[in-house]
């Protein structure tokens, strides 16, 4: 272990690569979160992550729904469009359906 005993601790905690899907009406959008986890089995829960002041979140308080998209290690790439935010990526849903 190094000084920073937290830091490496962490990096052996295990993480998924998810997008998360949102729309209302005409409006659509992908976000990448990697806290996603079941809370309860009967019936069975999941809680995400998602900051109040995002699209995402206003999307999915409006629509009620959303969807998790889960990637493999090996698909990083097919996710790496969704990273940034839409304001410094306005058209990222270009071309999605």
């Amino acid at each position: 272990m190094t000084k920073n005993q937290v830091k490496d601790v962490l990096k052996m905690m295990p993480y998924g690569i998810y997008s998360v899907t949102s729309k209302y009406g005409d409006k659509k959008n992908a976000m990448v979160a990697n806290w996603i986890t079941q809370v309860s089995f009967d019936p069975r829960f999941i809680a995400i992550a998602v900051q109040k002041t995002s699209f995402t979140h206003g999307l999915i308080e409006k629509g009620k729904v959303f969807a998790i998209n889960i990637f493999n290690k090996a698909d990083i790439d097919s996710i790496k469009p969704f990273t940034k935010g839409r304001s410094k990526n306005p058209d990222k849903m270009k071309g999605t359906q």
